[in-house]
């Protein structure tokens, strides 16, 4: 309120209002022309925010604030920064600033433990209401954060600067040990600076008040004051005032500070660090080196550095969970791994394996199933095949892939691996083509006998040239023929199956194996095996070992039936 009333006091005076702590996005609607901040404004994070949100693909978040014109200020441009990257506000926790403090933190931190949601942003400008905030809250949960600040870029008249400002505030407050100056005290300075600039540039001649006409009548000692007659030029030579300050590029747009870049500070015991940057232009960066930067998503959580979330872990948080307050869902699962981590958010639960005291399965899937319809347990996840007498008492999901049983079988050893494997691709026709087309064996020996003086002899007929073409095509035509059937005799061949049919391993009595507690040992007896003709294994590498190193005749399977998933 206090920096409404100066604002509109500077407006009717013609002075410039020139406010560096003042952050409240609120303060940006008052159309005053003699009004510039010279600190950041606070809607300018919220681009900064919602790109964080965006990149690690949270879909929900809570903002935590004051209920005072700062805290409120901000609230409308976050959330349409939020809602710009599809995240939802689904609840708003206001702190009240009236009463006792410490049991309104507790009370709002209690409500946030049970709800779903667990990305919180915290925006509180009472620094000691925020260390109490994140005390508190550090005692139920972790304390890594992720934060922003405004990027300062390190210079050495920075440096210079800040080496000087101690060494002085240490000689007039000796009793204070350890003194940094903050990016509130180098944006002071800057506009400082700016002021002078602006000073020097409009002149001093000027700097008197025009009275006012006032009535005899007035009742406040304000309505005596004059309007200044140097306000305006100071106000054109302010807003067209730029340099390079402590803070950075130092200029106005449209009455406000330029938006810096932020810094993203991974926040945690051991203090703070720094895993990236966001630019107006860039978005997330890991490095403000553009070269870098062009190669990689505006987006992606690559153009950060690891971050460490609660819990001291890389692994980025799903965003929401069932609260603490809630029952956790009872799930029975195969013995097996690894069925949970490709949910793609947050989920309470114990898994129950389907085992005994020694650790194996307790039962066949059958029964697996009918623990959920016993109501015993909330769900069953795992390998779980979609068949009838199932679907009359549970319900299924969608499948994720497509359902079935096949038979493996070994490939067949035609056993032609020998030295004379090459005369396999000439047949008996192409043979008794050859010896028709040679002609009488005096013929066959001149042939022979003067090939070799005219191979190298001189063309001189153009008939003879047609000759030789048409041969050598005819030649190589017949050698890739020969070569692409030399191929295909010793690799096709040998892919054949040892057996093609179900009946004919049943014809034979064959022995066949399935895995332990499947489906398959049901289906395998309606087809008409005889069940001593079974064999069950726990694991592909016992399936291998029934297949390759005992074998059909020796007490191991000739075909084995399994669900397509498996294969």
């Amino acid at each position: 309120m206090q920096a409404n009333f100066v604002i509109d006091l500077g407006e009717k005076l013609g002075c410039q209002l020139y406010l560096f702590l003042q952050t409240s996005p609120s303060l940006t609607s008052i159309r005053s022309s003699y009004f510039l901040r010279a600190t950041q404004n606070d809607s300018a994070q919220v681009n900064a925010i919602s790109a964080i949100v965006q990149a690690f693909g949270w879909r929900e978040a809570v903002p935590i604030y004051i209920d005072n014109e700062y805290g409120e200020g901000i609230i409308p441009y976050l959330i349409d920064a939020l809602q710009d990257v599809d995240a939802r506000v689904p609840y708003r926790s206001v702190i009240s600033s009236i009463g006792h403090l410490m049991i309104k933190i507790v009370e709002e931190l209690y409500k946030l433990m049970t709800m779903q949601t667990r990305v919180f942003i915290v925006h509180i400008c009472i620094p000691s209401l925020g260390t109490r905030l994140f005390t508190k809250a550090k005692e139920d949960w972790n304390d890594e954060v992720l934060g922003i600040k405004p990027y300062v870029p390190r210079t050495k008249d920075l440096e210079y600067f800040r080496a000087r400002w101690k060494r002085k505030f240490l000689r007039d407050n000796p009793n204070k040990i350890d003194a940094e100056l903050n990016i509130y005290g180098q944006l002071a300075y800057d506009a400082t600076k700016a002021l002078a600039l602006a000073v020097e540039k409009a002149g001093t001649t000027n700097f008197g008040f025009r009275k006012a006409n006032v009535s005899s009548n007035s009742s406040t000692d304000l309505a005596t004051l004059g309007i200044s007659l140097n306000g305006p030029n100071i106000l054109r030579a302010l807003s067209t005032t730029s340099f390079k300050g402590l803070t950075g590029d130092y200029l106005f747009v449209d009455g406000q500070l330029q938006s810096p870049a932020f810094q993203i500070v991974n926040v945690n015991g051991n203090g703070g660090r720094r895993i990236g940057f966001w630019t107006p232009t860039e978005g997330l960066v890991k490095t403000l080196n553009p070269r870098i930067n062009k190669r990689m998503s505006s987006t992606s959580t690559s153009r950060v550095s690891t971050v460490i979330f609660p819990g001291e872990t890389t692994v980025v948080p799903k965003g929401w969970e069932i609260p603490t307050n809630e029952k956790k869902l009872k799930i029975r699962v195969p013995v097996k791994s690894g069925f949970i981590r490709a949910l793609p958010y947050a989920l309470p639960y114990e898994y129950i394996p389907f085992a005994n005291s020694d650790g194996e399965p307790a039962g066949t899937y059958n029964d697996l199933a009918y623990q959920v319809y016993l109501k015993n347990y909330d769900a069953a996840v795992g390998d779980i095949t979609i068949v009838y007498n199932r679907s009359l008492y549970i319900d299924y999901t969608l499948p994720f892939t497509e359902s079935g049983v096949s038979m493996i079988v070994p490939i067949a050893d035609n056993n032609s691996k020998n030295a004379w494997a090459f005369m396999k691709p000439l047949t008996w026709d192409l043979w008794n083509k050859m010896m028709i087309f040679e002609g009488q064996l005096r013929i066959k020996l001149a042939l022979v006998s003067g090939f070799p003086s005219q191979l190298w002899a001189r063309v001189v007929s153009n008939l003879s040239r047609a000759v030789i073409l048409i041969w050598c095509f005819v030649v190589l035509i017949l050698t890739q023929s020969y070569t692409s059937r030399l191929a295909s005799y010793l690799t096709v061949k040998q892919l054949q199956p040892t057996v093609t049919d179900v009946r004919e391993l049943i014809k034979k009595g064959e022995y066949v194996g399935y895995q332990k507690g499947s489906f398959v040992l049901g289906l395998l007896l309606d087809l008409g095996f005889d069940r001593s003709k079974l064999m069950v294994y726990s694991s592909a590498e016992e399936c291998h070992h029934l297949f390759f190193s005992k074998g059909s005749g020796n007490g191991g399977i000739a075909a084995a039936f399994e669900t397509n998933w498996h294969i």
